[in-house]
């Protein structure tokens, strides 16, 4: 699979207003893969915020979704703040819901950094191998 097919295959496409519609690959059958699902859902909130950045997602699966069917992503907006901006994303099949998400995003700010940096060490093989890391015996 190349990169542009998996970007086919997890974008979704406008049809309304904060409503988008998504499809399973061809070769699929059965159910609707939840990982396609999840990534179709952030990309149908994506499409609602600009200048944000994903922050969280929580989804929760309700019912299996047939993969011959299209799904249709329905965006809520539950929040446009200055830092944070949050969606809800209700996924339907023939008008059932089939799971719901929220989704966060957040804007690019400058602010303290928390971060040690590890301190480094001689390489692995100046310290004697893989005999000379194991713990003795008690």
């Amino acid at each position: 699979m190349t990169l542009e097919e998996l970007v086919r295959i997890v974008d979704v496409r406008e049809i309304g207003p904060h409503l988008f519609e998504g499809v399973s690959p061809a070769q699929a059958r059965g159910r609707i893969f939840g990982g396609q699902s999840i990534a179709q859902a952030l990309a149908a909130a994506n499409h609602t915020v600009q200048d944000r950045a994903p922050h969280s997602l929580h989804l929760n699966f309700i019912i299996g979704g047939d993969d011959q069917k299209p799904v249709q992503y329905r965006v809520e907006n539950l929040l446009d703040g200055r830092s944070f901006v949050m969606r809800r994303v209700d996924a339907f099949q023939d008008e059932k819901l089939i799971f719901t998400a929220t989704v966060s995003f957040q804007a690019a700010e400058t602010g303290f950094d928390h971060h040690r940096f590890a301190v480094v060490g001689p390489a692995f093989d100046t310290r004697g191998g893989r005999e000379a890391c194991r713990l003795p015996h008690l």
